[in-house]
């Protein structure tokens, strides 16, 4: 068989860009437990005794199929959200990534074009890519904080643009965008027929109260994706959910796997979102963490600190004249990973994402940041 004849050119060109947690590709074996990670952003805090027992309780459903459409799940996720939604706005899947996924197979055709935000998660242009659409990149400007600057984004809307692509707060520099600036965007999106796709895989960190969640009624073009990686600290169980209209999802969901989300999945996910104590102590933890990781990293001359609202910091250290590349290395040495962004689209040689842990686990970051940017190294 002559798979080249088979494959068109698009999809011979698919790929996935690196991520951070790249532990697994490492050896020994025993690297999960040399290796202190912190290249993904994943809330530390988590109690695993709670998950251990809770986990212990799912295992007779097991032996079943575990409910196609989350029923639970999604009833808890109303109740989250003080039944501002209805569970007909929303959708659960494998994982954030699998509503984005999805939303591309659905409605993004060949030959579309989908307006991204850059630099940001890059999964966005494999989702759009491997539907035959165009990507037209909009960036951030480092100068301006990485934030959004709608009129730019909004001057590159044509016949051909079918969706806006917004990761609020940010990946890689963590930034929470001005609401007001989010709302025109999707106001004068909807003129044009034009979807905006809303991640806000990292609003919890700078609270609910930020969130387009519990407006959703007011839009008739969004669809917003979140997931319970990160703040509630399961991407092990792949579990994210899309809210939008009902009619959006009902579309969606035309394009979803059946039993995408495994039982176990479905049932730690809804009582993470019973914890309030977990919720309100991880929330008030980073706040802390956050402004004294920043102070002392403020501390390393030469270094450019990008302000952020999350659980992770963007530093750039090219004043230093250290790549990043050579920062990841050097920190590998020390059994610390951090994340290298200089694949970010939009983003150069030093650029580097830091993730905010315990306070014992940030000290040690920093003295191996402040030994790796030393004059004598």
């Amino acid at each position: 068989m002559n798979l080249d004849k088979i494959f068109t050119e698009n999809k011979k060109r698919l790929k996935h860009s690196a991520h951070g947690g790249e532990i697994y590709n490492m050896n020994p074996e025993n690297i999960l437990n040399q290796i202190i990670d912190f290249s993904t952003n994943v809330n530390p805090l988590i109690n695993h005794e709670i998950s251990k027992q809770t986990y212990m309780n799912s295992l007779n459903h097991v032996p079943l199929y575990p409910d196609s459409n989350s029923t639970n799940l999604k009833k808890g996720i109303v109740v989250y959200f003080d039944n501002m939604i209805t569970t007909e706005n929303l959708i659960v899947g494998a994982g954030s990534m699998e509503i984005i996924s999805i939303f591309c197979d659905i409605f993004i055709e060949t030959g579309d074009e989908v307006i991204i935000t850059q630099p940001t998660f890059s999964e966005y242009e494999w989702a759009v890519k491997k539907n035959g659409g165009n990507i037209v990149n909009v960036y951030r400007k480092p100068n301006n904080d990485f934030r959004i600057e709608c009129k730019s984004i909004l001057n590159q809307i044509n016949s051909k643009t079918k969706a806006i692509f917004i990761c609020n707060p940010n990946n890689p520099n963590g930034l929470l965008d001005n609401l007001s600036d989010i709302q025109k965007i999707i106001n004068e999106t909807s003129k044009h027929d034009v979807f905006v796709l809303l991640d806000e895989t990292f609003i919890e960190f700078t609270g609910e109260d930020n969130s387009f969640i519990k407006k959703i009624s007011d839009f008739d073009n969004l669809l917003i994706c979140r997931g319970f990686s990160k703040y509630f600290g399961l991407p092990g169980l792949r579990v994210g959910y899309g809210v939008s209209t009902s009619e959006i999802i009902n579309f969606i969901s035309k394009g979803q796997n059946l039993w995408s989300v495994n039982c176990i999945g479905q049932i730690l996910a809804q009582e993470s979102l019973k914890s309030e104590k977990f919720i309100e102590d991880s929330y008030f933890f980073f706040n802390k963490e956050r402004q004294f990781l920043i102070e002392d990293l403020r501390r390393i001359s030469g270094l450019r600190i990008f302000p952020t609202d999350t659980n992770y910091i963007l530093i750039n250290s090219e004043n230093i004249g250290i790549k990043s590349s050579e920062i990841k290395k050097f920190m590998l040495e020390k059994n610390i990973l951090v994340r290298d962004c200089s694949n970010f689209e939009g983003l150069d040689d030093y650029y580097v994402r830091i993730a905010i842990k315990t306070r014992k686990l940030n000290l040690k970051l920093l003295q191996n940041l402040k030994d790796c940017f030393s004059p004598t190294n």
